[in-house]
């Protein structure tokens, strides 16, 4: 780990770790949370010695992944009961007791390692929420009390749509956050992307476009102090498979060379969000939002122009971002 890390850094990426899944042994299954004392207990100590050890190369970490889904909350093939509301193994009282357990730890091994929480999925759209969801962050955050124990609150904002689609969840996450007391805490998106086997973003291009036009919107609406990629490299190899296809470069293992022969070519994502970053370096959106028309078109709801101004510390100059979502037009500043 601290030889990827450190060939990361010589790079200037940054990975963020995620800490999740338990020992089988004491837990009964990977994919189980942790809650005896003794499993909580090597949990801690395991999360303890893992920040120690990676100091001044992991600044950032993840407690556990989707827990409000049965997939990271018992399991794929999990065949024992789950809970009646929220349909996963265990309930948000016990995620957030492994989160508390995890943060203390985290903060032992490296009081300077910034802790995030929940990582959750099904947001829900719009202005509507999914309402599992919802009470399930809030019963861990704030009714086991667990806002006070992190830095950050994390969130895997998916959709197979268009990047339109997660201006919506910009809105879900502002419902979310405005829940909390007592701490101004950070929202990092540590899971948005785009698989081409989805219908908005069938090709390179499209994914590519996607890729750019969501962190925009995020950082545009204040609901993204942090936006990761999802995901870098290629999973694997089948174009049909959705998890293979989230990634802006292909995959890197060994027998996953693509085309050229090669790991890690970039595809065409890659080259869109290094050009972003290029121009948005330094640069801060000035509050205001979308100055677009957000339905030119009144008979297609996803028809939208979006229009963002950022200040630009390394060009000191404004930064302006414009699209128009499927249609081509001219404008004239």
């Amino acid at each position: 780990d601290k030889a990827f890390h450190s060939k990361l850094r010589e790079n200037d990426l940054h990975l963020m770790a995620m800490y999740g899944f338990s020992v089988t042994a004491e837990t009964g299954g990977w994919k189980y949370l942790p809650k005896t004392e003794m499993a909580l207990k090597s949990w801690a100590q395991a999360i303890e010695f893992a920040t120690k050890n990676t100091k001044g190369l992991v600044e950032r970490i993840e407690i556990w992944n989707e827990p409000n889904i049965l997939d990271f909350n018992g399991g794929v093939g999990y065949s024992g009961e789950v809970d009646n509301y929220y349909g996963v193994k265990d309930t948000p009282e016990v995620y957030a007791e492994a989160a508390k357990t995890a943060a203390v730890s985290a903060k032992k091994g490296n009081p300077d390692v910034k802790i995030g929480v929940m990582s959750l999925t099904n947001l829900g759209t719009g202005n509507s929420v999914n309402e599992k969801t919802f009470n399930f962050f809030k019963t861990a955050m704030i009714t086991s009390n667990l806002q006070n124990y992190c830095d950050a609150v994390t969130f895997h904002p998916y959709s197979d749509g268009s990047a339109e689609h997660y201006h919506n969840m910009g809105d879900a996450e502002e419902k979310y956050m405005s829940e909390l007391s007592g701490k101004n805490l950070q929202l990092w998106n540590t899971e948005y992307g785009f698989s081409t086997t989805d219908r908005a973003s069938q090709t390179e291009e499209r994914q590519a476009s996607n890729m750019v036009r969501t962190p925009v919107h995020l950082l545009s609406k204040g609901v993204g102090d942090v936006n990761v990629g999802y995901n870098f490299a290629q999973k694997g190899l089948v174009p049909t498979n959705r998890e293979d296809n989230f990634g802006i470069v292909s995959p890197g293992f060994e027998g996953g060379a693509d085309k050229y022969d090669k790991n890690y070519v970039p595809r065409q994502a890659y080259i869109a969000v290094t050009a972003m970053n290029y121009y948005l370096a330094q640069a801060t959106p000035d509050g205001h939002g979308n100055y677009g028309d957000e339905n030119p078109d009144s008979s297609n709801s996803f028809d939208s122009e979006h229009i963002y101004k950022f200040n630009s510390e390394k060009f000191n100059a404004n930064v302006y971002v414009i699209w128009r979502t499927e249609k081509s037009v001219e404008k004239e500043f």
